[in-house]
């Protein structure tokens, strides 16, 4: 082995705390029933679509507000330019 700034390539902290995870999980591996986790690529797949479903629902709700803002201005503007005029109740138009 070749000795980098006085250690040895599988000498540093980070081995140590391999051996000592590996030691941890070798000990408690019936315990922790490993085989019986899900895939993690299906996890992470499922993760994935929930977030875009998510982001599709802000989107649309957005959307949805948007033009509920835009109806609620061209009513109002249709009532302002509204060639009738409201009079208790009843319509007469404007003369």
């Amino acid at each position: 082995m070749s000795v980098v700034d006085g250690r040895t390539p599988g000498n540093d902290i980070w081995s140590h705390f391999a051996d000592f995870l590996s030691e941890l999980i070798a000990r408690h591996a019936e315990e922790l029933d490993i085989d019986s986790l899900p895939d993690p690529k299906k996890v992470i797949m499922f993760q994935d679509l929930q977030d875009v479903y998510l982001r599709f629902i802000r989107l649309s709700l957005q959307a949805r507000k948007e033009a509920d803002a835009k109806l609620s201005l061209e009513n109002r503007a249709d009532i302002w330019y509204s060639p009738y005029i409201q009079i208790s109740g009843f319509k007469e138009k404007a003369s």
